[in-house]
C-alpha cells in the first residue's frame, strides 16, 4: 500500500501535509547527521500529528509513526514532530547509548540500500487525536499487507 493510499484513509482528520526528501549523499556525508537535524528543523511545524518513511527508490512504506498524545485533561502534550524526528530511536543493545534519528535513519538508509528517504508529514485537525489516526494508517497498512510496515516493530 502507498503513501498517497494510506493517506486516503485519513484525508476526513487531516488538516494538511508535505514530504521531506533526505538523501543518503546528504546524510552520510561529513556533517551529514547535523544536516538532517537542521532540515528537520527547518521544514517541520512544531506541531502534533503522524510521520511516513518511504523508500523513494521502491515506494515502500518503512514505518508509520505519530508524535503527540492528549493527556486525560484533553491537552496535546508530549513532542511536536519535529522533536520526534530528532529524538532517540531506543538504546544501542550493544553500548546502552541512545540511538537519535539521525543515525537510526542513517543505517535505515544504508541496511535498505535506500538512496532518499521521504519523510511524509501530516498535521491533522484540531481536535484529532495522533494515536487514532496512527492506528487507522497501520490497521489500513495491514489490512492490504497482512503484516506491519517492516520498522513498526508491533502495534
Amino acid at each position: 500500500m502507498n503513501v498517497l493510499k494510506l493517506k486516503e484513509t485519513i484525508v476526513n482528520l487531516k488538516d494538511h501535509d508535505y514530504a521531506i526528501q533526505i538523501p543518503f549523499a546528504t546524510i552520510s556525508a561529513n556533517g551529514g547527521l547535523k544536516d538532517y537535524n537542521r532540515i528537520i528543523r527547518n521544514s517541520v511545524a512544531d506541531l502534533v500529528g503522524i510521520y511516513l518513511w518511504e523508500n523513494a527508490d521502491n515506494n515502500e512504506v518503512f514505518y508509520i509513526g505519530m508524535a503527540g498524545k492528549v493527556n486525560q485533561q484533553g491537552q496535546l502534550v508530549n513532542h511536536s514532530l519535529r522533536s520526534r524526528l530528532q529524538a532517540s530511536r531506543g538504546k544501542d543493545p550493544a553500548t546502552g547509548r541512545d540511538v537519535l534519528s539521525n543515525q537510526y535513519i542513517l543505517n535505515l538508509m544504508a541496511q535498505e540500500n535506500c538512496s532518499q528517504l521521504n519523510i511524509h508529514i501530516i498535521h491533522l485537525q484540531n481536535g484529532q487525536i495522533p494515536g487514532y489516526a496512527e492506528a487507522v494508517l497501520l490497521n489500513a497498512f495491514y489490512q492490504r499487507n497482512g503484516l506491519l510496515p517492516k520498522y513498526n516493530s508491533a502495534f
